[in-house]
């Protein structure tokens, strides 16, 4: 049986009609103004991260005061050394944990506050994929999708795109 050069496999075929409809429903989604997904309260999000800063902020100013502490009482003779040693590691291992806290809240903080960047350079990103979706190299399609798809569900009848926030 000879073939047609000009046709597709099956399987191939599908594929290419499932592309056309998620591409389809991304433009769909662009054009009807929806744009990307909100991410939540926001300012919510940012005020529980800024109370987490203060509030480990507070335990570490407390860590501090109980060192001063030690250390003023191994001076007036109420600590023996190997005391002041014993508490002093645990405090600045106390400390030092929770400065490993403090440096992920402000990274949360940071991660915050850029998002709206993000979020606006994902949108250029997926209007620039719609435009561009037949001369754009597959790689960087399939990037663009990674970054800006939260999930594609295919039915019998459609092709449903959730856009990430």
């Amino acid at each position: 049986m000879l073939r047609s050069a000009h046709r597709l496999p099956p399987g191939r075929r599908r594929a290419d009609d499932l592309e056309a409809e998620v591409r389809a429903s991304i433009q769909a989604s662009l054009r009807d103004g929806e744009g990307l997904p909100p991410a939540g309260d926001e300012a919510s999000v940012l005020a529980e991260n800024e109370h987490e800063r203060e509030r480990i902020g507070s335990r570490v100013r407390s860590v501090d005061k109980r060192f001063e502490g030690y250390v003023e009482a191994a001076a007036k003779g109420r600590l023996t050394r190997e005391k002041l040693h014993k508490l002093s590691v645990a405090a600045a291992t106390e400390r030092l944990r929770l400065e490993d806290t403090l440096e992920l809240v402000e990274r949360r903080i940071g991660d915050h506050l850029q998002a709206p960047d993000r979020k606006h350079a994902r949108e250029s990103d997926i209007q620039r994929l719609v435009e561009a979706w037949e001369t754009m190299r597959f790689v960087d399609r399939q990037n663009v999708l990674r970054d800006g798809v939260t999930r594609v569900t295919v039915t019998d009848d459609r092709v449903d795109v959730t856009l990430r926030p």
